[in-house]
Formats: C-alpha cells, sequence, structure tokens
C-alpha cells in the first residue's frame, strides 16, 4: 500500500502548458537562486498530487519580506524575469559561461593546428608507407 492512502482526499491535479512550466522552474529553483541551497529534486517525473496556493503576508511581514504592488507577477515565471537580483545573477553566469567558451575555442584553434611539430600527419606513420 501507498504511504498515503489517498493524499489526504487531495485530487490529481490538471497539469496544462503554464502549470508544467511552473514546476519546471519550481525544479530548477537552485540555478536561479545562487545564495541559497535547496534539496535536489531528482524526480524526471511531475507530481501527479500537488495544490497551488497563495501567499498571504502577516502583519509583521509588511516591510520585511513583502513584495511590493509593482514586484508582483501573474505568474511566477514573470516574477522571476523581473527580479533584478536574478537577472543580474543570470547575466553574470552567461557571461562566465561565454568567457570560458571563448577560451576553450581559442585553445582547441591552437592543437589543432598541428603543435608546431613540423610533420603532416600521414609522414607520421613512414614505416607503414614504406613497405
Amino acid at each position: 500500500p501507498p504511504a498515503f492512502p489517498c493524499r489526504y482526499n487531495m485530487p490529481a491535479a490538471r497539469i496544462d502548458a503554464a502549470m508544467k512550466q511552473e514546476l519546471r522552474l519550481l525544479r530548477l529553483r537552485g540555478a536561479y537562486d545562487p545564495k541559497r541551497f535547496y534539496k535536489s529534486f531528482d524526480r524526471t517525473k511531475l507530481p501527479k498530487y500537488f495544490q497551488m496556493g497563495t501567499v498571504v503576508e502577516g502583519a509583521t511581514d509588511f516591510y520585511g519580506s513583502r513584495l511590493t504592488k509593482a514586484e508582483r507577477k501573474a505568474t511566477l515565471t514573470e516574477q522571476l524575469l523581473a527580479d533584478r537580483d536574478i537577472t543580474a545573477a543570470r547575466k553574470k553566469r552567461h557571461a562566465k559561461l561565454q568567457e570560458e567558451a571563448q577560451r576553450w575555442a581559442h585553445r582547441g584553434k591552437k592543437q589543432r593546428g598541428g603543435g608546431g611539430g613540423g610533420t603532416p600527419r600521414a609522414c607520421k606513420n613512414a614505416k607503414h608507407i614504406s613497405r
């Protein structure tokens, strides 16, 4: 028997394209927030039983961790794309990856030129050719 019989009477959720995108973003949350640690989410399939809700802030969160009206968006995707900190981290990471790709491309061009040995590759096996 399953660990949670009937999942606390929770119905199986319908997953449309927008919901699938939100769930994928939640799965990749460690990539867009490098300062925080999240437990690894090792599932390859999307969950069958889940619920989406709205966070209601308390009175104590008014000045601390509350999002302003301008920062609130309709979906998690829009909210992440509008966040300045995440955008800056994403651009920094992209620039770092591009720089590393350029370094490897530059090294590869030097090594492909034959390494400065002066002998073509076909002549290296001269004993096989002379027979």
